[in-house]
C-alpha cells in the first residue's frame, strides 16, 4: 500500500505545473550560474598565477636579507564553482616578515577586485538550491494535507483500511523522489559544462566532495518539505497553508540570514582592548631600549650610502604592532663598522623574531576573544535557519568557509617558520648582505646575493575527512530538524480529525 502511495504522489507531483516551472527555473540559473563561475575561477586563477611569479621575480630581486619579504597568495578554490562561500570576498595575498607573524587581517588582494560586487551573494549552484529548491519544496507541501482534506480526497481515502503514518510517509518519499531529479540534473549539466569548459580539472576528491553535497542538498529540501508538511496539517485550508509556507520562506531565506550578523553586533560590541595593545607596545618598547642600547655598545659611529631609519606599523583595531629596521647601503665608513654591524644584527634579530612571536600570542587571544568570538556567535544564531546551516555545510565541504582560510593562515605562518630558518641556516642575520649591498654592474655580477634556495609556498588541501568532520554539526543538524519535524507532523497528523 506504501509502495502504491509513492508511485500516485510521486506521478502527481511531477506533472504539475509547478514541478515544471521549478525544475526549468532550476536547469537555466544552473546553466547561466555556472558559466560565469567558470569564467570567473578562470580569471582569478589567471590572477593568481600571474602574482606568483611577480611575487617571487619581486623577492629575487632583492639586494638585502633585510629587505627580502616572501609574499605568500592563496589559491582559488575550484570547488568555488558549485560554492563560493568566502572564497572570493576574503583576502588573498600576504607579505611574510620576521618582524611580524601573519594574521587574516594583515592580508590584501590581488588581482581584480569590485568590493561593490562583493556586497551581493554568490550565485553559484548551491545558491540557487538553497532558494528555489527550497520553494518549490513548500510549493509541493503546503496542500499535501489541507488541499485533500478541504476538496474531500483525505476523507475518502481515510475510509479505507489506510494507515495514516503510511500516508504521511508515503508523501514525504515521494516528495523526495520528485525534488532528486532537478538536484541530480542541474549537478550533471554543472560536471558537464566544466568538464567540456577545459579550464577545470575535477580530481576524484572534488567528485566525492560534490557527492556529500547533494546529499546536503536533499536533507535540506527534505526539512523544508517537512515545514511545509507540518503547516499543511495544522492549517484546514490550502490558501492559509499557502500563506504561512511563502511568509516562513521568506523570514528563514531572506531575513534571518541576513539578521545574524547584525543580532550578533548587538550581543558583542567588544572591540579590542587597550590593555592588550600596551602590552604589546611595552614589549616593543623593551626591544627597541635592548636594541640601542647593544647598538651603542658594538657599533660606531659610521656614515653609510643608502637608506636607514626604523618603521613602526600599528593598527589598534587588528591588534598589529611591531617594528621593522630599514637598512640598505651600497658602501658603509669606515669599514670597521661592517663588522660591528654583523655582531649587531647577529644579536638583534633573533631578538626582534623572539618577541614578534610573544606578541603574536598576545594578540591571536585578543582577536579570538573578540572578532573570533563574534564570528562563533554570528553562525550559532543563524543555525536557527536551514538555509546558512546548508550554506555554511556547503562551503565547508567545498573548502570554501572561512574555516578553509584560516588553515591556509596557519599554513602561512608555518611558512614563515620555514623562511626564517632559511635565514638561520644561511647566516643572514650576521651576513654583510643582511644590511649591505654592491653597487656598480661588475661588481653586483661577482657577488650577487643568491636566494634561490628561498622556500616556495605549497598550499595543502584540506582532505575530505577533516572537511566532514568540521562540516558533521550541520549535517547532523540537518538530519535532527528532519526528523524533529517529520515527528510532529506525523503527530499532528494522527490527532487531526478528519471532516
Amino acid at each position: 500500500m506504501l509502495l502504491e502511495i509513492i508511485k500516485k504522489e510521486f506521478h502527481s507531483n511531477i506533472i504539475t505545473a509547478r514541478f515544471m516551472v521549478g525544475f526549468t527555473i532550476c536547469l537555466v540559473l544552473i546553466s547561466a550560474s555556472t558559466y560565469v563561475t567558470i569564467q570567473d575561477y578562470s580569471r582569478r586563477l589567471n590572477d593568481y598565477n600571474v602574482a606568483v611569479r611577480e611575487h617571487r621575480d619581486e623577492a629575487l630581486r632583492t639586494n638585502t636579507y633585510s629587505e627580502l619579504h616572501p609574499t605568500v597568495d592563496r589559491k582559488p578554490n575550484q570547488m568555488s564553482i558549485f560554492s563560493q562561500g568566502l572564497d572570493k570576498r576574503l583576502v588573498n595575498s600576504f607579505k611574510v616578515y620576521t618582524s611580524a607573524v601573519p594574521a587574516i587581517y594583515d592580508g590584501q588582494k590581488y588581482g581584480g577586485y569590485n568590493p561593490f560586487l562583493a556586497m551581493f551573494p554568490s550565485i553559484d549552484l548551491t545558491f540557487i538550491f538553497q532558494v528555489v529548491l527550497s520553494l518549490l519544496a513548500l510549493l509541493f507541501a503546503y496542500d499535501a494535507i489541507s488541499g485533500e482534506q478541504e476538496d474531500g480526497t483525505l476523507k475518502l481515502m481515510m475510509s479505507n483500511p489506510i494507515p495514516r503514518s503510511s500516508i504521511l510517509l508515503g508523501k514525504y518519499l515521494s516528495a523526495l523522489l520528485s525534488m532528486f531529479p532537478p538536484i541530480a540534473v542541474s549537478v550533471i549539466i554543472a560536471l558537464l559544462m566544466i568538464t567540456f569548459s577545459g579550464k577545470v580539472s575535477l580530481t576524484a576528491s572534488d567528485f566525492v566532495r560534490m557527492l556529500l553535497i547533494v546529499m546536503a542538498s536533499l536533507l535540506y529540501v527534505s526539512l523544508f518539505y517537512l515545514v511545509g508538511l507540518l503547516i499543511s496539517t495544522k492549517t484546514r485550508r490550502s490558501a492559509t497553508s499557502l500563506m504561512l509556507t511563502m511568509f516562513v520562506w521568506v523570514f528563514l531565506i531572506l531575513i534571518y540570514p541576513n539578521a545574524g550578523g547584525f543580532l550578533a553586533d548587538q550581543v558583542i560590541r567588544a572591540e579590542p582592548g587597550t590593555e592588550q595593545y600596551t602590552q604589546m607596545q611595552e614589549l616593543w618598547s623593551e626591544f627597541k631600549s635592548e636594541r640601542d642600547r647593544y647598538e651603542k655598545k658594538v657599533v660606531p659611529e659610521h656614515e653609510a650610502s643608502g637608506f636607514s631609519g626604523i618603521m613602526s606599523i600599528s593598527n589598534m583595531r587588528y591588534m598589529v604592532y611591531h617594528l621593522m629596521d630599514i637598512k640598505s647601503a651600497s658602501s658603509i665608513e669606515p669599514e670597521s663598522a661592517i663588522d660591528a654591524l654583523r655582531q649587531f644584527y647577529g644579536y638583534v634579530e633573533p631578538l626582534r623574531i623572539s618577541t614578534a612571536d610573544r606578541a603574536w600570542w598576545i594578540r591571536k587571544r585578543v582577536l579570538d576573544e573578540t572578532y573570533g568570538r563574534k564570528q562563533r556567535l554570528t553562525m550559532n544564531i543563524l543555525r536557527l535557519s536551514p538555509a546558512a546551516i546548508y550554506q555554511n555545510a556547503s562551503s565547508v565541504l567545498s573548502g570554501t568557509d572561512l574555516g578553509s582560510v584560516q588553515r591556509f593562515m596557519d599554513q602561512t605562518r608555518e611558512y614563515r617558520q620555514s623562511f626564517i630558518r632559511y635565514l638561520y641556516n644561511q647566516g643572514a642575520f650576521s651576513s654583510t648582505y643582511w644590511f649591505k649591498y654592491d653597487e656598480g654592474e661588475t661588481s653586483a655580477k661577482a657577488s650577487k646575493l643568491d636566494l634561490s634556495g628561498v622556500p616556495v609556498f605549497y598550499q595543502r588541501d584540506e582532505d575530505i575527512a577533516s572537511s566532514l568532520s568540521r562540516g558533521a554539526t550541520d549535517m547532523i543538524l540537518l538530519v535532527i530538524l528532519n526528523v524533529l519535524f517529520l515527528i510532529l507532523s506525523h503527530t499532528l497528523f494522527v490527532r487531526q480529525e478528519v471532516r
